[in-house]
């Protein structure tokens, strides 16, 4: 990811760009929440905690790029550890990511969603983490539901704790993402999504198609007995579908939120184990969306730098 200060300038402008509008007479805010989000990108490509983060802000000052866009009135002064604490764990800074994230990514016809653990130490005290996961990656933490586009850059995401599933994170991930003016024809995921609901949700919210292993339901054939028959027109229709060479076709770009998912495990975003100073689901969303804030602006410069 690169440090440089045109990269950092052009995201605060998009920060800035989707900085929500005051309403009502209420007591106006000290810091703008732009700026706030800012200092959220900051610490998290950094791996500081909010005590190292202002440290470090007061003995060095703000850097060249927050110099250049913050206003003069805020140049000398540096958010408090309250502060920030305070306006981190607020809805308005996770909507106004989740804002950028959909003005980042760049719309295709074909998408993808999945999970992925986020552990924790397991002699943690966090009384939000559980242990879940499938396989081996059965740890004690967090679950991160990502919803990305063909090239791997998130669309929306959410986290929850390990041990819930996949699916009541997913239908909240959709419906947000159909107010974004998505044009999507069909959503690849794995076995976990297989539910006639879902199926049907997926094709009343965007008219697409849910592409996921369907299984049979019940015990496998034993002493003559058959297996229960695949009940639901929308998952026979997906079964269908995949038996055919366009089904697996499309099925295999699955592959994309995987690739996505390890991109956003490796350096420089180290999103695998959670710090120390990460506790409760607020602090891990805060975290995790910070973190794919800066993954999908670096996977848009790419793609407009092999576009020229």
């Amino acid at each position: 990811m690169p440090a440089t200060t045109a990269w950092w300038v052009g995201l605060l402008c998009l920060l800035r760009g989707e900085e929500p509008k005051q309403r009502g007479r209420g007591h106006p805010i000290s810091w703008p929440w732009w700026v706030i989000a800012g200092v959220s990108l900051l610490g998290a490509s950094w791996g500081f905690s909010n005590h190292r983060l202002v440290l470090y802000l007061k003995s060095e000052g703000w850097p060249k790029a927050f110099r250049k866009l913050l206003p003069k009135r805020f140049r000398r002064r540096i958010p408090d550890e309250a502060t920030l604490s305070r306006r981190f764990r607020s809805d308005t800074l996770s909507a106004l990511m989740r804002r950028v994230l959909g003005a980042l990514a760049i719309r295709s016809p074909f998408t993808a969603i999945d999970g992925m653990v986020l552990a924790v130490g397991q002699h943690s005290r966090d009384p939000e983490a559980r242990f879940g996961g499938a396989g081996s990656h059965y740890l004690k933490g967090y679950k991160a539901i990502r919803f990305v586009n063909d090239l791997g850059q998130p669309i929306d995401v959410g986290t929850e704790s390990a041990n819930r599933s996949e699916l009541a994170t997913a239908y909240a991930l959709l419906e947000r993402a159909s107010t974004m003016e998505f044009s999507v024809l069909r959503i690849a995921a794995d076995g976990a999504y297989d539910s006639e609901d879902f199926h049907r949700f997926v094709e009343q919210t965007f008219g697409a198609t849910l592409i996921a292993p369907v299984h049979r339901r019940g015990r496998k054939p034993q002493r003559g007995r058959r297996a229960r028959p695949i009940s639901g027109s929308y998952r026979r229709r997906t079964r269908k579908l995949l038996r055919s060479a366009w089904g697996k076709r499309w099925f295999r770009m699955r592959q994309i939120v995987e690739r996505s998912n390890a991109w956003i495990r490796m350096p420089p975003f180290n999103l695998t184990m959670l710090p120390t100073f990460i506790r409760r689901r607020h602090r891990v969303l805060r975290w995790q969306l910070s973190l794919e804030v800066l993954l999908s602006y670096a996977i848009l410069l790419r793609t407009l730098a092999r576009a020229a």
